[in-house]
């Protein structure tokens, strides 16, 4: 007698837990896990599904930081241009490379940077050099 009203009317506790989980669930499902995976999978795989969830926020949102950077950068290098009694106004040249996302890439692009400033100044100097020399063999 106890026994069949026990089971047929679920404790406050277990419907409380039974909603948490109900309300979790579509949660869950629109960050990639599958219905059968929030009810029977393993119980870790809400956690790493959350943790997953976590770091594609965070990347969407250093994405959508690095977009606003660089249509900031573009606005700045063309507003010498929209200003209207600006005399021989002109845009500043586009970057030549991306900007750099690590202390790597900022030291790389400032290596490559070096070299090519060294490069032309060398070539200047062998022309200086053979210009020189040709004054003296005409002479």
């Amino acid at each position: 007698m106890d026994g069949d009203s026990v089971s047929e009317e679920p404790s406050k506790e277990e419907l409380t837990l039974r909603a948490v989980f109900d309300r979790l669930c579509p949660y869950y499902m629109s960050i990639g896990m599958t219905y059968d995976e929030f009810w029977n999978g393993d119980t870790a795989a809400p956690i790493a599904y959350r943790k997953a969830e976590g770091y594609r926020k965070k990347r969407k949102n250093e994405e959508l930081w690095m977009q606003g950077m660089y249509i900031y950068h573009a606005l700045c290098d063309v507003s010498p241009v929209l200003h209207a009694f600006a005399k021989n106004a002109k845009p500043r040249p586009y970057p030549e490379e991306p900007f750099p996302l690590s202390r790597e890439q900022d030291a790389e692009q400032k290596k490559t940077k070096e070299s090519r400033s060294d490069d032309k100044a060398k070539a200047y100097m062998e022309m200086f050099a053979i210009s020189f020399n040709k004054r003296f063999e005409k002479g």
